[in-house]
């Protein structure tokens, strides 16, 4: 496929560095649609201001833009090299659109956001702001610019910005031209060059991962009976659904406090819920299909932030992924105080633990790609999926609120959705802390990835689960 981001009188760039292996294969993978749009979003509230006025949210945005080069960067074509471009200025009107909507709107904004068509002007940032009337603000970039904890390092940016507005600072027009780009300001390093230890492969794991690319029928046995939603489509299929579930500071310190009384972390509690939940449903599926089904497998992506030294307040894209395959529960696993399989969360979790010492070179395989990312995701059409179920923690998110200011800003109700709906595992399970101590999780599917009414009723069933542990019934 051809790209061309040319674009009419558009000013020169200037080269930052040469972009990473995971970095060129989501730059791929976004411009042929089949990886959307990160979401993240945060509501902001103020005693006097608003950020729906665009004065107050321009002379903020415009700081932020100024503080993270991940925001006024961009790569070229892949039949161009691979050099990180720093953009000359950026126009927030072409970025920042404001809707007359609120918070219960949310499910049909995130829903379609993501069937939103990426687009790469030369001259544009690879992020939008969609701002809503109650002051929430919905960050969605592309992937090639960050992972999901990058989606808050932009919250995080943006509400100390906020905070650190005076009103002197806030002119009565802004005209959303943000100029005087640090021309010196770096891009963090991409994952290759921050982790390479880390992403060094195993002579044994090289040899399995060929053998499986050129001879796939000799590994055909470990994909029988392993529940997956159905096959990936053979095109592009961009439509999500969306549940969004919401949990008070009370509830979330319930389920921590829960997790570990049993020694499982909480990514390991929902986890196990979810397999629950998705083991009943299998077994019920009808004509005997259950019967065929005995795994399932989940995909976890895993921060590298530990090994990189990537503080939580940079934008990069520094994560690896993780398979387990797993047996089905027995009949007997429920949801409530006495039928809850806690020792099932608690070698989860010891598994998750053990991956974090280990995860890493499955991205150090990208290399061996040698740049043939298009024809490398194509080939996942019409096949089986990887993973029925994906849960990404960004973990807890409390950036800290100026000391001594009257009157500060505050930030609420995050939430987050990671757009891959092609090629993803049929259900996924997108978590997030929120300032106040709540706890937001956005149930997902692709449209194509699993029949409506399965993922519905896993979604209810995942729901209901959950308040049981929180309740203790």
């Amino acid at each position: 496929m051809a790209f061309n981001d040319k674009t009419v009188d558009s000013e020169p760039t200037t080269p930052i560095r040469r972009a990473g292996e995971l970095e060129q294969y989501y730059n791929v993978a976004s411009r042929i649609g089949i990886t959307q749009w990160v979401i993240v979003s945060a509501r902001y509230e103020h005693p006097s201001l608003n950020i729906v006025s665009k004065p107050v949210l321009f002379t903020a945005l415009g700081e932020v833009v100024r503080s993270l080069a991940a925001l006024h960067a961009r790569l070229p074509p892949p039949s161009e090299p691979p050099i990180w471009q720093r953009l000359p200025s950026v126009d927030l009107t072409k970025v920042v659109t404001w809707l007359d909507k609120d918070r219960d709107d949310l499910k049909a904004i995130y829903e379609e956001i993501c069937i939103t068509p990426m687009e790469f002007p030369e001259d544009v940032p690879w992020w939008k702001l969609y701002v809503l009337r109650d002051g929430t603000a919905i960050f969605a970039f592309n992937h090639t610019i960050g992972d999901g904890q990058s989606g808050l390092a932009f919250h995080h940016a943006l509400f100390h910005a906020l905070n650190s507005l005076k009103d002197e600072d806030i002119p009565s027009e802004h005209s959303g031209l943000v100029t005087d780009l640090p021309q010196t300001l770096p891009l963090t390093p991409s994952l290759e060059e921050a982790a390479p230890r880390q992403l060094s492969i195993p002579f044994s794991m090289f040899i399995r991962v060929i053998l499986e690319t050129f001879l796939p029928f000799l590994f055909s046995w470990k994909k029988k009976g392993v529940w997956s939603g159905r096959p990936v489509a053979a095109m592009i299929t961009p439509e999500i659904n969306v549940r969004i579930l919401r949990y008070s500071a009370e509830d979330a310190t319930r389920l921590l406090k829960l997790s570990r009384e049993h020694q499982a972390t909480l990514t390991a509690t929902l986890h196990t819920l979810a397999f629950v939940v998705l083991s009943r449903l299998i077994r019920a599926l009808p004509n005997g299909e259950g019967e065929t089904y005995q795994k399932i497998v989940t995909s976890y992506p895993i921060s590298m932030r530990r090994y990189t030294d990537a503080p939580e307040t940079a934008m990069c894209v520094h994560f690896s992924d993780s398979q387990e395959p797993q047996d089905l529960l027995p009949a007997s696993a429920g949801t409530d105080a006495t039928s809850f399989p806690w020792n099932a969360a608690k070698r989860h979790t010891e598994f998750l633990r053990e991956e974090l010492l280990h995860t890493g070179p499955i991205m150090g395989m990208l290399k061996f790609l040698f740049g043939r990312y298009e024809e490398y995701l194509r080939g996942h059409f019409g096949k089986k999926r990887s993973a029925g179920l994906t849960i990404s923690n960004l973990g807890s998110f409390n950036p800290k609120r100026p000391k001594g200011v009257e009157g500060a800003w505050t930030i609420s109700d995050t939430l987050f959705s990671q757009g891959d709906a092609t090629l993803g595992a049929a259900l996924k399970l997108n978590v997030t802390g929120s300032p106040e101590g709540g706890l937001g999780i956005l149930v997902t599917w692709g449209t194509s990835a699993v029949e409506k009414s399965f993922a519905e009723e896993f979604a209810r069933g995942f729901e209901d689960g959950l308040q049981d542990l929180i309740r203790g019934q």
